[in-house]
């Protein structure tokens, strides 16, 4: 039987401008990564061209793969107030954002990638004496 690497999965906070948004999104493969790191910087015309917004639209293509869940909201006129529908984690839902949103999702998500975790000291595990040679 052979060995099947499950994916890992990375839970994004955010702070500052994104207090309170929440992504969870898994890892890509090293192709996947590249094709999403490459679009996420290049250099973006303001406003955006046709070929931005056509590069834009593959950079949600790709993260859309590895986007599994979010907390984004937005508002919609309703009667009386405001109604709340949660964005789907999806291309559309990707598209239908702002551009500087997904920059700072997939810019976060990408250095949760290639970041390593802190590592966690375990006292009792640490060996009391260091051996010498």
């Amino acid at each position: 039987m052979g060995f099947v690497h499950q994916r890992k999965t990375y839970r994004l906070i955010f702070e500052g401008e994104l207090t309170g948004l929440e992504v969870v999104a898994m890892s890509a493969s090293a192709t996947a990564y590249k094709r999403i790191a490459g679009f996420a910087s290049r250099e973006w015309a303001n406003p955006l061209s046709a070929d931005d917004l056509a590069e834009f639209e593959a950079l949600c293509e790709a993260f859309a793969d590895v986007l599994v869940e979010w907390n984004l909201e937005e508002e919609r006129p309703g009667k009386g107030k405001p109604v709340r529908k949660p964005v789907p984690t999806t291309l559309r839902g990707l598209m239908d954002q702002d551009v500087g949103l997904v920059m700072a999702i997939v810019i976060a998500w990408m250095d949760a990638i290639v970041m390593p975790p802190e590592p966690v000291l375990d006292e009792e595990s640490l060996p009391m004496d260091i051996p010498t040679s």
